[in-house]
């Protein structure tokens, strides 16, 4: 029931007391503050207008908080899940005890996060377009450049002039 000083929100909503705002009235009045993504290099913000060329329609995820309170499996599940989706998120301004982050759908395989205590699903933590090269690829390319480094000691020594060639002697 809408009463005059009723919610502690109504200073901020542009009516009277006697008239009943619309739906659309209060979600764009709540929507008036611009959320953006917490991810390094990610655009997407809740103001984005289908009239832009990259305008994708997302939902806007806080970065989950510890859970005190229920039992100490949920506890040290819910601490653990925070600390993963911060180190993804891999942003040096990040302030870990904040509790406003949000991230984008953007960077989930499904859109969304998974159910908190799903650790097993791959949307339990953000895991798409981070903003940064994944570390397997690193590692990945730091392996296949020993052999390469090989093959060139190899090709070197083969063709060095203090060295025989092979089959004349």
């Amino acid at each position: 029931m809408w009463r005059c000083g009723a919610p502690s929100w109504a200073p901020f909503l542009r009516f009277s007391c006697s008239s009943r705002p619309t739906l659309a009235t209060v979600l764009a009045l709540r929507q008036s503050a611009m959320v953006n993504c917490a991810v390094y290099d990610c655009s997407n913000h809740t103001r984005n207008s289908p009239n832009d060329e990259n305008f994708q329609r997302v939902g806007f995820y806080v970065v989950p908080k510890v859970i005190s309170g229920q039992c100490a499996k949920t506890t040290e599940l819910s601490s653990k899940r925070r600390a993963l989706w911060l180190s993804r998120i891999r942003r040096e301004d990040l302030d870990e005890s904040a509790t406003h982050y949000r991230v984008c759908g953007a960077h989930f395989i499904t859109g969304r996060p998974a159910y908190s205590m799903d650790e097993a699903n791959p949307d339990w933590a953000p895991s798409l377009n981070l903003g940064y090269k994944s570390t397997t690829h690193a590692k990945r390319s730091a392996s296949n450049s020993l052999p390469l480094k090989r093959r060139r000691c190899c090709h070197h020594e083969e063709f060095s002039p203090l060295v025989a060639p092979r089959g004349r002697m």
